[in-house]
């Protein structure tokens, strides 16, 4: 059987240079594949000023991307990095998925935000539920309370998902959010 190293990096938002700046930690984990929590990039929504925090948004692909695409390629490892994305004018919360050869190669957008996320966050839709090979293996991603939607995890079930990646925001003031991967653990 073939082991590889998979790496969670536990942080709250700290800009893109905080996230590149972890360069070394990432190199020398050896991680093939590192999942990194929902809204890293761009923030968790706090009541500041809609203008400033649309400004804080990445666009996908973007300047952003490419950055974290030459981090990817620099340590090696496959990353899910989740980014704030900014389409047209709907914000949404996104997971994309870097290769440390190909670069961005996919995106999944939250379904449904929850609570106080709909004044903000757009919804997405089953378009963009991919299943993205990693050195680790086939890897999927459901967002913070997504990992309750039995019909979403069926979904990538049915995809050959081998990793589940299950970014969220311990930050966002509701303790069960860093709890609600286990659900998909558990069934």
């Amino acid at each position: 059987m073939t082991t590889s190293v998979v790496a969670a990096l536990q942080t709250g938002a700290v800009g893109l240079e905080g996230l590149l700046s972890r360069e070394d930690e990432i190199r020398a984990s050896g991680a093939a594949l590192v999942v990194l929590p929902e809204a890293v990039l761009g923030g968790y929504p706090r009541g500041e000023p809609f203008a400033d925090y649309f400004r804080a948004s990445v666009t996908v692909p973007g300047p952003e991307t490419r950055a974290l695409a030459g981090l990817s390629a620099r340590t090696g490892a496959s990353l899910a990095v989740g980014v704030i994305e900014r389409d047209g004018s709907t914000l949404y919360s996104t997971v994309v998925f870097l290769d440390p050869s190909l670069g961005l190669v996919g995106k999944h957008r939250k379904l449904v935000p929850t609570a106080r996320e709909r004044l903000v966050w757009g919804r997405g839709d089953g378009s963009t539920l991919p299943a993205i090979p990693t050195a680790a293996g086939l890897a999927g991603a459901a967002i913070c309370w997504e990992n309750h939607m039995p019909l979403l995890r069926a979904a990538m079930y049915a995809k050959g998902v081998e990793l589940w990646c299950a970014p969220t925001t311990a930050t966002s003031g509701r303790p069960r959010c860093a709890t609600s991967p286990m659900r998909a653990a558990v069934s």
